[in-house]
């Protein structure tokens, strides 16, 4: 045989080895997450409840972190992309309620506290823990009535970790801090770096970007307010310019809406923006992006705006 198709074979067969175990990995966890949501789904329809909403997954020591945020949206999605006898509460609209209640995701894993939602329209909680498993992560979850504060179902499986995860960080179980305080510095997980940009009211950072193929990639940026009062905030815009000069436009978002809506923050509080772009070019050959946009902030009396602009990021981070 020719040593150039040898060689060829070769080539193929490593990106195969390298690829195909991370193909194989995303298709598991997605279809792991849909069963969850069938589940969950299913317990809700059994106990007559009419608005759910998703808390944030926290680990065994009731700590909320990005990973927790991740998996509890990515639950929310597949709740949401079937039609269900019932409505899923957005989570940016259950953050507000949760701040007209004056409580947090962690306080409501005090059964007393969740019958405080009642008076909001919720009648039943989704809440989840997440447990680090060999290359996985196993996740439970339990629904809620909040008529009764009691379990009406529960679920369990174990996700593949994948790409994601990594960047979002797996150190589950009392690595990281209860969201239930203040969003200091240290409380956060702050590292000054090129990938946070803070000013006198917002801390943002890149946590995560990466280009899905020729046309997509996706970017995760976490807000955090330095402020002590309610802000509501907003994506007013948002773009990836890459090393080709290509402008990426903005295809999908969750987490934190467009300025047509707004989303509640408080130092307890912050949010995860998960948001999608795709480039007119479908075999975009970029390598590095600046990943450009900006927030409007309203405290109810006056609105202004915080920047973000991240430069020469490679696709991966």
């Amino acid at each position: 045989m020719d040593v150039r198709k040898i060689s060829c074979i070769a080539v193929v067969a490593m990106l195969a080895d390298l690829w195909l175990p991370r193909l194989v990995a995303a298709q598991d966890y997605q279809r792991e997450i849909d069963r969850l949501a069938e589940e969950v789904a299913a317990s809700a329809e059994s106990a007559g409840l009419k608005n759910i909403a998703v808390m944030d997954f926290t680990d065994l020591q009731s700590n909320v972190q990005e990973i927790g945020r991740f998996m509890s949206e990515e639950l929310t999605t597949s709740l949401v992309l079937k039609k269900r006898p019932f409505r899923t509460i957005d989570r940016a609209n259950l953050r507000s309620i949760l701040v007209e209640q004056k409580l947090t995701m962690t306080g409501l894993i005090d059964l007393d506290n969740v019958r405080k939602l009642k008076i909001s329209g919720i009648d039943g909680l989704v809440a989840g823990t997440l447990t680090p498993l060999g290359d996985g992560i196993r996740i439970t979850v339990k629904v809620i009535k909040i008529e009764t504060a009691e379990y009406v179902g529960a679920a369990r499986g174990v996700v593949p970790k994948t790409s994601t995860m990594d960047s979002l960080g797996t150190e589950i179980e009392g690595a990281g801090v209860s969201s239930s305080g203040p969003a200091t510095q240290q409380s956060a997980g702050y590292k000054k770096g090129k990938y946070v940009v803070q000013d006198k009211t917002l801390r943002m950072t890149l946590k995560y970007l990466r280009k899905d193929s020729g046309s997509q990639a996706r970017a995760i940026v976490l807000v955090e307010s330095l402020r002590e009062e309610e802000l509501r905030i907003c994506l007013e815009s948002i773009e990836i310019v890459d090393d080709q000069g290509e402008h990426w436009e903005r295809s999908d978002n969750s987490g934190m809406a467009m300025c047509s809506y707004e989303t509640t923050i408080t130092p307890d509080s912050p949010v995860t923006a998960l948001v999608e772009f795709r480039s007119e070019k479908s075999a975009n050959r970029a390598t590095k992006f600046n990943l450009l946009g900006r927030i409007r902030i309203s405290d109810g009396s006056r609105r202004w705006g915080s920047s973000l602009s991240f430069q020469d990021v490679p696709s991966g981070l």
